[in-house]
């Protein structure tokens, strides 16, 4: 559901709870199909506690191949800030603030280089160049599978799916929202070339 209580951009973020209704899904298409290629998945979250073992924040459906999940918390990383990249968990060796926004990221470059980061800073590495082509499966918000279940208890926003890798070294994610620029043109002449019209 959309809850006006907590939000890091705008007025409304999606607020998503450990019971079986509670998560956000959307129809897999070409626009998800990166390949082997690079990517990027990013997002800020805000988690209350009480999520599930395996509480995933956003990922693939897990069936059909080619799956992936970004976990708040995983039973499989003694309770880090996880991913499962389709061929093992990623632990990032650290567990997220509860109560607070924290940015989540996970790259790959053309080459198959890894990272997942917090709050800009690489936590855990690797080399892996599977192929996320998505199939006919939906990609999920706030739980690790429609059917098993493990689901996140807390608050997602400003999700986003990119297929470039952006970030390669310490970043700072942006933490705010600029809705209006500033400035003027009239200082610099533009003249355009006689064949256009």
């Amino acid at each position: 559901e959309l809850s006006t209580a907590q939000k890091k951009f705008g007025t409304k973020s999606a607020r998503n709870y450990n019971i079986d209704s509670s998560y956000g899904w959307h129809a897999t298409n070409n626009r998800f199909n990166v390949g082997t290629g690079a990517l990027t998945v990013e997002g800020w979250c805000y988690p209350v506690g009480g999520s599930d073992a395996y509480a995933g924040m956003v990922g693939r459906w897990w069936t059909d191949g080619n799956i992936f999940d970004i976990r708040y918390q995983s039973g499989d990383a003694s309770g880090n800030y996880a991913m499962h990249d389709g061929t093992a968990i990623r632990n990032s060796g650290v567990a997220f603030t509860t109560n607070a926004w924290s940015h989540f990221a996970w790259t790959r470059d053309g080459s198959g280089n890894n990272n997942l980061w917090l709050n800009g800073v690489s936590k855990v590495n690797w080399s892996n160049q599977n192929n996320m082509s998505m199939g006919t499966k939906d990609i999920l918000f706030g739980v690790t599978d429609s059917a098993t279940g493990y689901h996140y208890n807390g608050y997602l926003d400003e999700i986003r799916f990119s297929t470039v890798a952006r970030y390669s070294s310490t970043f700072t994610p942006n933490s705010s929202l600029s809705v209006s620029a500033t400035g003027s043109f009239t200082g610099n002449n533009i003249t355009a070339s006689s064949t256009n019209k």
